[in-house]
């Protein structure tokens, strides 16, 4: 019993050794081995002199054991010629992982492909009823086409939508938007005068006073203007209506007297005055007056030198004066 207990005994065929050498022990739980037991080969193990057993223990002990493992020991079998199953089994869980990566790698170009049809959805050099050669990417283009057909479409609503709301707001007469606005007031005024301009009783004959409701304004449009026609009024006569223009961009040796020469021979009623202007030393500027008949003839491109610009003069509006 004493020889025996001497000996290393393997874990799995508890069969006895003398020599240490033949057995090979897990660096986990230190327990020995036969390497035909566990199917190993010495060979790698020395190589690499960690070797961890197939139990669950001394599995989930290492994190990476198991990558340790499956790179050390697959090896062929001088015999017999036989690859080991752990080889399949590296080879299983590279193909997985090559899977998502190729998964990943596809959805990616997926996404590309739709960007695409999104920025061009029309070829124009492409003839009507043509399709690809290539089945994947006939494919991926008629997702592409769907997605962008339901994307257009949600959008050509929303615009109909919105044009048909405008358009039956703008055909609502104005007098009934002015009959609500009225309603809205009257129903606010009453609204306040119900709660404090009471019936009072009076005092003398038992009279019931009641005090005068106020009635809203009326929102009735300003009147037209009248323009009159007779031209027969003797010496009373109509003033011409005006027409103002900025001239802008002249030089700036300009000067009024210059200009009101220049426009004199086509526009004899023309009254020019020089502006302020904050660049003076670089050009001129001036509000000229004519009448509002040769507006059109005045603002032709031709007749101003190259480089002026011309517009509608705007006076400022001035603050309201408070009389005392």
């Amino acid at each position: 019993m004493s020889d025996k207990n001497a000996r290393v005994i393997c874990a799995v065929c508890d069969s006895a050794e003398d020599d240490t050498k033949a057995l090979i022990t897990c660096s986990v739980c230190t327990k020995s081995f036969h390497p035909r037991c566990v199917n190993v080969n010495l060979r790698g193990f020395h190589k690499k002199k960690n070797w961890i057993c197939n139990t669950a223990f001394c599995r989930e002990t290492s994190d990476d054991s198991e990558d340790m493992e499956l790179e050390s020991d697959i090896f062929l079998d001088a015999d017999d010629k036989v690859v080991d199953y752990k080889l399949f089994h590296y080879i299983l869980k590279q193909k997985d992982e090559l899977i998502l990566e190729l998964r990943g790698v596809i959805k990616l170009m997926k996404s590309h492909i739709e960007l695409l049809h999104y920025k061009n959805p029309e070829n124009p050099d492409k003839k009507v009823g043509k399709k690809p050669d290539n089945d994947i990417a006939n494919s991926a283009e008629g997702e592409a086409s769907r997605e962008t057909a339901v994307m257009v479409d949600t959008i050509e609503h929303i615009k109909t939508r919105s044009d048909t709301t405008i358009k039956i707001n703008s055909k609502l007469p104005k007098t009934t938007l002015n009959d609500t606005k009225k309603d809205a007031k009257h129903h606010q005024t009453q609204k306040k005068i119900s709660g404090s301009n009471k019936s009072k009783v009076g005092d003398t004959f038992g009279v019931t006073k009641t005090s005068n409701t106020p009635r809203p304004k009326n929102d009735t449009p300003n009147k037209k203007c009248v323009i009159g026609i007779n031209s027969d009024s003797g010496a009373l006569k109509s003033s011409p209506a005006k027409a103002y223009l900025y001239i802008r961009r002249l030089a700036k040796t300009t000067t009024a007297d210059d200009l009101k020469t220049y426009l004199m021979n086509d526009f004899p009623e023309v009254i020019c005055e020089l502006l302020e202007n904050k660049h003076e030393e670089n050009h001129a500027r001036f509000k000229v007056t004519i009448n509002f008949e040769n507006l059109e003839k005045i603002n032709k491109p031709e007749y101003w030198p190259s480089g002026v610009l011309i517009s509608r003069f705007f006076h400022p509006r001035k603050p309201p004066q408070h009389h005392k």
